[in-house]
């Protein structure tokens, strides 16, 4: 907000602080956001990872290749 020319008021101060924390805020919660999707992806993918492994050493060791 631009003060030169308008009057200042300690409320008009406390509302541009307000809304430049409230900012900071989504940015620091838009990027919590994106890591815990992050590591859900890591984590889904993990475990798929995991039951194909388990499938494998399952087929094999039915195969008796274990």
């Amino acid at each position: 907000m631009n003060y030169i020319g308008s009057k200042f008021t300690l409320s008009s101060f406390l509302e541009e602080s307000i809304k430049q924390t409230q900012k900071e805020i989504v940015s620091i919660l838009d990027k919590s956001f994106e890591s815990a999707d992050n590591m859900l992806k890591y984590v889904e993918d993990s475990l798929y990872k995991a039951e194909l492994l388990k499938r494998a050493l399952l087929r094999d060791a039915f195969n008796g290749k274990i």
